[in-house]
């Protein structure tokens, strides 16, 4: 749960500008005559050319953003370092909205949060999180780099997987299910079993006052329990 030190907060920082270039005080937004097509530009983008082709200036097959909890100090190393209470500018920065109107809420820069009285005050990781379309030279850009870092291999961090390379076009389906007959015969056959077994002990008990009391109130706990 160590993931709000300020020396973690620096690593996650440089890691970050290495992937997308410098982050510092980010404003993506840029007039209409600056832009440049994005069939023209280079491997290595400048940050001029990075933040065109923002989310900001227009949705395009090129276009990209990304949301962070470093945006709480600007991306700024010196801002971190002067901060004297990191607790507190991370749960007043959860309501900080970004260029592309999304909240810094902690449910997606933190993972392995602890929080005491609906404040976080411990993270076991920082998230950061790039969003791009599939032709963004920013993507690429950012998967080259990362594939860089892994060949680095740094002392500070470990890179999973160990090459760098993320997997492309992983398709996740979430889709209600409801149970099959087959599904609700072998569960109703658990529940007429179980109500067999319960039938059968219930003589053998020594002390019971009211069999039709404790019939009732186990019924009424399995009830509920299945609500």
């Amino acid at each position: 749960m160590k993931a709000l030190k300020p020396e973690v907060l620096l690593s996650a920082l440089d890691i970050q500008n290495e992937l997308l270039g410098p982050t510092v005080n980010f404003d993506p937004r840029r007039p209409p005559n600056e832009l440049v097509p994005a069939e023209n530009l280079p491997t290595d983008l400048t940050p001029d050319m990075r933040d065109g082709l923002h989310a900001i200036n227009g949705l395009s097959n090129s276009s990209w953003f990304f949301h962070s909890p470093l945006q709480y100090w600007s991306c700024k190393a010196e801002n971190i370092l002067e901060d004297k209470d990191i607790i507190q500018t991370v749960n007043e920065g959860s309501r900080q909205a970004t260029s592309v109107n999304i909240t810094l809420r902690h449910s997606i820069v933190f993972s392995g949060k602890r929080f005491e009285d609906r404040r976080l005050v411990a993270a076991d990781a920082i998230v950061v999180t790039l969003v791009y379309a599939l032709d963004s030279p920013v993507g690429r850009q950012w998967e080259r780099k990362a594939e860089e870092l892994a060949a680095q291999r740094s002392n500070k961090w470990r890179v999973i997987p160990e090459s760098g390379r993320s997997l492309y076009s992983t398709l996740y389906e979430f889709r209600f299910q409801p149970l099959s007959l087959r599904d609700d015969f072998i569960l109703g056959s658990y529940y007429f079993l179980t109500a067999i077994w319960f039938l059968s002990r219930l003589p053998k008990l020594r002390a019971l006052k009211s069999r039709l009391g404790l019939i009732f109130a186990v019924g009424a706990h399995i009830f509920v329990s299945i609500m």
